[in-house]
């Protein structure tokens, strides 16, 4: 998901897989998808929505995405940081 975004690739598909990694139980026909506002995904269907609009979007400092399992009142905030050449670079030139 980390290089969709530094990629400023707005696959929806990419975002929920994830959540579905995460290992947290949930009903993928519930979910609610934002990205930079735009709402992707509602109840587990696909919106239409201007590709090229939201990937640029994208290019700001943060992104905001939201993934609402529509599950209760709980919630959780995530800060992640970019996956950039430099940051493989710089991960790349040594070992521990």
């Amino acid at each position: 998901m980390k290089t969709a975004l530094f990629g400023n690739d707005p696959n929806w598909g990419r975002i929920l897989c994830a959540a579905g990694y995460s290992g947290v139980g949930f009903d993928p026909v519930r979910v609610d998808l934002t990205l930079c506002g735009v709402p992707l995904v509602r109840r587990g269907e696909p919106l239409p929505f201007e590709a090229a609009a939201v990937s640029g979007a994208m290019k700001a400092p943060e992104i905001a995405v939201l993934v609402d399992l529509c599950q209760g009142n709980c919630g959780a905030t995530v800060w992640t940081c970019d996956l950039s050449y430099d940051y493989v670079r710089i991960n790349a030139e040594y070992t521990t």
